[in-house]
């Protein structure tokens, strides 16, 4: 059943994806729901330093208008103000000079 050695499992940003073996993935993700946590969660992925990410976050899906969460992603109460660049381009925003898909799905 295997070679005998134990499994470990992944470590983020360690380029390893699921138990015992290493590669190279990008995963991605879309956020559904972009309120608190999720942008909260998007400020924590863009702010991880590029050799410990291995996702990538592609779309997010809220009803909210776009320039309202363009920015609300910018100016947040809580949080303070967000560092980097943000804005919109038509239905994409654009964080950074990433554009990232907005949808607005029910």
């Amino acid at each position: 059943m295997g070679s005998g050695k134990p499994r470990t499992r992944a470590k983020l940003g360690t380029g390893q994806v699921g138990f015992g073996f290493s590669a190279i993935c990008m995963i991605r993700i879309a956020i559904n729901g972009f309120g608190r946590i999720g942008r909260l969660f998007l400020r924590q992925v863009l702010d991880l330093p590029a050799e410990h990410r291995n996702f990538e976050v592609i779309a997010i899906n809220d009803l909210g208008n776009l320039e309202n969460l363009a920015y609300l992603l910018k100016y947040d109460s809580v949080y303070g103000r967000y560092h980097k660049s943000v804005k919109t381009e038509g239905s994409n925003l654009v964080v950074d000079g990433k554009p990232i898909r907005a949808y607005q799905i029910k």
